[in-house]
């Protein structure tokens, strides 16, 4: 999820001019779904082009036309498959000129469960390690 989450905070920086705002924020909606948001006050993107990563995230994007395909490249397409593994969706909105708004939206049952100790890194395990 670190490397989805990763690739949209890339994607918000790079279109943003400077003096721009990109923003992560983090919820749980009303019906236990954790939503993660990356906005961006950025270039934004025409109705067709949000329609068209819309229906691709949603598997209804179906032109076999190379000509007709929409230039997502890589990262887009990383992320969506990122977010599915984690049983997860990706939603788009945008609005040329004023930026774009992705949506991760996982089941709570993804969520690790809070715990009252610190997660044990690398670098504890390696110490703790040293003192054996």
């Amino acid at each position: 999820m670190a490397k989805a989450l990763s690739n949209l905070i890339e994607n918000a920086i790079s279109c943003t001019r400077p003096q721009g705002i990109v923003q992560l924020e983090c919820e749980i909606d009303a019906k236990g779904y954790v939503l993660i948001h990356v906005k961006d006050s950025g270039i934004g993107m025409n109705e067709t082009f949000v329609r068209c990563i819309s229906d691709f995230f949603e598997g209804r994007y179906t032109s076999n036309n190379y000509y007709e395909r929409i230039p997502l490249g890589t990262g887009l397409t990383l992320t969506r498959e990122y977010v599915q593994l984690h049983e997860g969706q990706l939603e788009v909105s945008s609005i040329q000129g004023e930026g774009a708004l992705f949506t991760v939206r996982l089941p709570v049952t993804r969520l690790v469960s809070l715990s009252t100790e610190p997660p044990r890194t690398a670098c504890a395990l390696e110490s703790e390690a040293f003192a054996l």
